[in-house]
Order: structure tokens, then C-alpha cells, then sequence
């Protein structure tokens, strides 16, 4: 068998080397971000006396945007976030 073909049947490596010597850690949210990104949401919902978004815009964020940037938060301060979301969707809604 030549070299070539040696090389061939080798069981090939990792070709982005061994997960220890990958760069940086992935970027994990900061709390804060969270925390800012909400306060805006619901400064936005209080002042204002019907939806300020979008009927579509309202489903994306109510069935992705806020249950993922609660995700991010310990549950105690997520539940704050969540009530605070609920009353003023619910007041909007009405």
C-alpha cells in the first residue's frame, strides 16, 4: 500500500483542534443587557395607551423575544419581569 493510501485510511482528525484550545469562551449575556433591554420594553408598554408595535411584532415578542430574555434570568427576577410584562400586556389587550 503507497503512502497516499495510508494516509487515506488514517481516521481523520479533529480539524479544528481539541475543544481546549479553541479561542475564547462563547459570549454568554450579562444579566444587565437583560435587565436594560426590559426596562425599555416595559417603559415603552406604560406610556402608551394601545400597542406601540406591531400586531406581529407583539406575537414575536411575546412567544419568543420575552420567555428567551427570561430564560436568561434567575427565576426569583424573572417572575418580577414577567408579572410586570403580563399587567401591561393585559392593559393594552383590554
Amino acid at each position: 500500500m503507497g503512502q497516499a493510501q495510508r494516509a487515506l485510511d488514517d481516521p481523520q482528525g479533529d480539524l479544528f483542534g481539541a475543544a481546549e484550545s479553541v479561542g475564547p469562551a462563547p459570549y454568554q449575556v450579562k444579566p444587565e443587557h437583560v435587565r436594560n433591554r426590559l426596562v425599555d420594553m416595559v417603559e415603552t408598554m406604560r406610556g402608551a395607551s394601545a400597542w406601540p408595535w406591531s400586531a406581529s411584532r407583539v406575537k414575536l415578542f411575546r412567544e419568543t423575544v420575552w420567555p428567551y430574555l427570561l430564560g436568561l434570568l434567575d427565576e426569583a427576577e424573572a417572575a418580577d419581569w414577567r408579572a410586570k410584562l403580563d399587567a401591561e400586556a393585559a392593559r393594552l389587550d383590554g
